[in-house]
């Protein structure tokens, strides 16, 4: 007998039955009476998975499978009765040796694994993982750590430049053009005094001090400015500064150079400041000839010599640092 298309299977036993290349559930192991004939039914939970071949599947002395059956063949055979409320499985008319049912038949027929042989990960496998991952991690965190620090570069300066701009408008407000304020010179008390009049009261800091020829100015965002005559070093992360000779730092790197530049300075000419002279807080631009090129060559502020210009570089490219920027971060 052979299994067709409307899944029939004939109960009754046979010397072998041939089944076609379809797939079939064998019903949910149910009470089957004899327990010496349970190892008959040990595979009435498998799948009967048939893909693209033809298996010869001994019914009598070798396997015995109940399936779904059309019903009066069913009754007819004796293997079970069907009701609207409950299905019965009796024995099967063809019983196996002890322990035959449980084998694994074939590639399409297997055995669910009891509890207690659960396979799981061996450690070589957790071993390769754990190294895979090492791997991948190691090739993309300092990539990520990378490109967060620019990005906290970025923008800080900007916000830096924003706000002490902002801060001259304001206290130009109150104090008239910052072309006429007091002179700032080259010691500490004096400039503390000069910052807290003209600039302290229109910006949010978070501690103010003078070391003996500049005013240390910390930010709520963590960064830091230090104003030493008309120079101006700022520090995205104040962690990068030092204290002890807080004027000393790899510019372009751990600290950026800005101009404070109000009038002439002894030596100098109009030609050199004229891209600093008068504008407030900028980015450091003493004697820039105007072409991007010296923002990475001029000598000695360009970017990739003493570094004065990178602050410049960085704005001149909308805030944001250049794929050919000459330090990682």
């Amino acid at each position: 007998s052979t299994l067709d298309a409307q899944h029939i299977l004939p109960c009754h036993c046979e010397e072998c039955v041939s089944t076609t290349s379809q797939s079939y559930d064998i019903e949910k192991r149910k009470d089957i009476g004899s327990r010496r004939h349970s190892h008959t039914f040990r595979l009435l939970r498998l799948r009967l998975r048939m893909q693209g071949h033809t298996h010869r599947v001994p019914l009598c002395g070798s396997l015995c499978i109940a399936m779904t059956c059309i019903e009066d063949e069913c009754e007819r055979s004796g293997l079970y009765s069907n009701s609207a409320s409950n299905t019965k499985y009796s024995p099967h008319p063809c019983p196996l040796p002890k322990g035959e049912g449980e084998r694994v038949v074939s590639f399409s027929l297997r055995e669910k694994v009891p509890k207690g042989r659960m396979r799981g990960f061996t450690l070589a496998e957790v071993l390769i993982t754990l190294g895979i991952i090492g791997v991948v991690a190691a090739l993309t965190i300092p990539t990520l750590i990378s490109n967060n620090n620019k990005r906290i570069v970025e923008t800080r300066l900007q916000k830096f430049y924003s706000i002490m701009q902002n801060a001259v408008k304001l206290s130009e407000v109150d104090n008239g053009s910052h072309l006429k304020w007091d002179k700032i010179t080259l010691n500490g008390e004096a400039t503390k005094s000069w910052f807290e009049k003209y600039l302290q009261p229109y910006l949010k800091t978070t501690s103010v001090s003078n070391d003996d020829i500049g005013v240390i100015a910390e930010f709520p965002d963590g960064s830091l400015v230090y104003i030493s005559y008309y120079a101006v070093t700022f520090y995205p992360k104040s962690k990068d500064a030092d204290y002890e000779n807080i004027g000393a730092c790899q510019m372009g790197k751990s600290c950026f150079i800005f101009n404070f530049y109000p009038g002439l300075q002894n030596g100098h000419s109009a030609d050199d400041a004229k891209y600093i002279l008068g504008k407030g807080f900028v980015p450091y631009k003493f004697r820039w000839d105007g072409t991007e090129n010296a923002l990475y060559n001029h000598s000695p502020y360009g970017c990739n010599n003493m570094g004065q210009y990178c602050t410049s570089l960085i704005e001149y490219n909308a805030w944001k640092i250049p794929e050919d920027y000459p330090f990682k971060f």
